[in-house]
């Protein structure tokens, strides 16, 4: 695990995807917003190249149950959805990046939450499912033609105009918690 160390009292734990490198323009500028706000961040690593949904799950939640903060936020990017039960039953708000939507297991606990949440993905990603996170209690951004990237292919202006409104977005919602 990498930790970058903020306010003790603001945690962000980050579940990656297993494939996707936390290099991907999302995920490493949604880090970079956190840092900047003044959270500590826990960047989560696998204990496997590919594990499993439920081994995702199971190692989550133990990464998940490591952390006693005023605000505990989670943040999964793809596989990191995997931890979308666990979350749910341990009452935290979430960040859910590319959730893997066709997941039963996964848009069950979405579905059930009651905790603050926010859904992003792209029209254009076989994972994401807009109707399905339209019908939950969570806040949902959805991008236009953009890939399991969050980018929109063949141009790279339109994907930093794309990122620089859903990193608004996600900006927001932080800050909405610490309030």
């Amino acid at each position: 695990m990498l930790l970058h160390e903020g306010d003790p009292q603001r945690v962000a734990t980050v579940l990656p995807d297993a494939v996707m490198s936390v290099e991907r323009p999302i995920l490493h500028l949604t880090i970079g917003t956190l840092i900047e706000n003044g959270w500590t961040v826990r960047l989560v690593r696998w204990s496997s190249d590919s594990p499993s949904v439920d081994e995702a799950e199971a190692h989550a939640a133990r990464e998940l149950d490591a952390v006693e903060a005023g605000v505990h936020l989670a943040v999964g990017f793809s596989l990191g959805s995997a931890a979308a039960p666990a979350v749910v039953d341990r009452h935290l708000p979430a960040l859910w990046i590319r959730p893997l939507l066709r997941d039963d297991r996964i848009k069950a606990a979405l579905a059930a939450t009651l905790e603050p949440g926010l859904l992003v993905g792209g029209t254009g990603d076989v994972e994401w499912d807009g109707g399905f996170a339209r019908t939950t209690r969570l806040q949902v951004h959805e991008v236009d033609d953009a890939d399991s990237s969050l980018e929109i292919p063949g141009s790279v202006r339109a994907t930093l105009k794309s990122l620089t409104r859903t990193l608004k977005r996600i900006e927001d919602f932080v800050r909405g918690l610490e309030t």
